[in-house]
């Protein structure tokens, strides 16, 4: 059996894969995963060595979360987010390499990060978002903040998902207006760093060789602290008090509100109800998501 026949076989189901191993010679091309995005391959490169073949399930996507995104866009911003942190001296993010099309379908190949098979700490966590958050803000916006500095772009989210929410369960979430969240978010407002904003066990992987590294930067966005540590509790599985340990460190204190943390953790909250409402339908899990969104709305309202 030829190495193309065994690569046909390998990648059942996956043409766009086998074009692009051909055309950038890739050989030992194999799926690694699925999400509602992208589907993730693996390969080997006489180039780069070990590498992610990323492709799009969808060209663009309507869903309830982020109409209208498209994975060209995504794919070229983690390649140009990737060189603006290593050039900035934080090699805890995959490179890009290829950003590119092929019967007009996009494509990304990446650098595979080889994982050890113990689980990422808190702590280290922490330190890694840390060291991030030292980076200054690239010059150009990415799609996740839609034109909008962070203090406004959150309270219109939720406002604009928390409808969606409604229209999909027959109930109304008891959400403050959008005013008032934005108020109360102007008091925390900074700087603002690059955060990450989805922190969690899937989009990381360490290795005895190398600190913890950060996959994923498609919901990226320019904002402040608070954000990236309230979102990581919300819907990530490290926890969070070891992670905050470990960020404060390195970087010390950071403006606090207790409101704010609400509604950032709103904004986490809404955004996962709709994914197992509608995007990858769960019961049981859109179950426990609605009930916690409902929760901190209404636990933000007293607190307003």
């Amino acid at each position: 059996m030829s190495a193309d026949d065994v690569a046909e076989r390998q990648l059942a189901g996956g043409p766009m894969a086998l074009a692009v191993a051909r055309l950038h010679g890739l050989s030992s091309v194999r799926i690694l995963a699925r999400g509602i995005e992208s589907q993730v391959w693996r390969a080997t490169s006489e180039q780069y060595g070990q590498v992610v073949v990323k492709l799009p399930v969808n060209l663009s996507y309507e869903n309830v979360n982020d109409p209208g995104v498209e994975l060209s866009t995504l794919f070229r911003q983690e390649q140009r987010l990737a060189a603006h942190l290593h050039r900035h001296g934080f090699s805890q993010a995959p490179r890009a390499f290829v950003v590119d099309e092929l019967d007009g379908q996009p494509f990304m190949i990446s650098e595979y990060i080889e994982s050890d098979a113990e689980p990422v700490e808190g702590h280290e966590v922490g330190r890694a978002l840390a060291a991030l958050h030292k980076v200054p803000p690239p010059e150009f916006a990415t799609s996740a903040q839609e034109g909008l500095p962070a203090s406004r772009l959150v309270p219109h989210r939720i406002n604009r998902r928390a409808l969606v929410f409604n229209e999909i369960t027959g109930e109304s979430l008891p959400i403050p207006s959008v005013e008032e969240m934005t108020a109360v978010l102007l008091e925390v407002a900074d700087d603002g760093h690059l955060l990450h904003l989805d922190v969690r066990s899937a989009n990381l992987r360490r290795s005895s060789r190398r600190p913890v590294v950060v996959l994923d930067w498609s919901n990226s966005l320019v904002g402040p602290v608070l954000l990236e540590l309230a979102r990581s509790r919300q819907i990530g599985d490290i926890a969070g008090d070891e992670l905050e340990a470990g960020y404060r460190s390195v970087a010390g204190d950071y403006r606090r509100s207790e409101a704010a943390e609400l509604i950032f953790r709103l904004d986490a909250a809404v955004m996962l109800a709709l994914v197992f409402l509608s995007e990858a339908p769960d019961p049981a899990a859109a179950k426990v998501a609605c009930s916690r969104a409902t929760e901190l709305a209404t636990e933000l309202r007293t607190v307003l």
